[in-house]
């Protein structure tokens, strides 16, 4: 699967689909993923941001080694 790679990108898609579907916190994302209309996002975003753009994981999927 692959996603927005770059944060900063993601964030204007992440706050476009908030605005639409009036998210305004972290529970009404976790119900909204698990909805239809999250289907046509699924293949551009995680379900988890804040674990997907860590920067463990960025690191992690980047390749470098500490």
């Amino acid at each position: 699967m692959t996603f927005i790679q770059k944060f900063s990108e993601a964030k204007i898609v992440y706050r476009k689909i908030a605005k639409e579907f009036n998210i305004k916190n972290p529970n009404d994302w976790n119900k909204f993923v698990k909805t239809k209309d999250f289907k046509q996002y699924k293949n551009l975003l995680p379900k988890n941001p804040e674990v997907y753009y860590s920067k463990k994981n960025v690191i992690k999927r980047m390749g470098i080694k500490n």
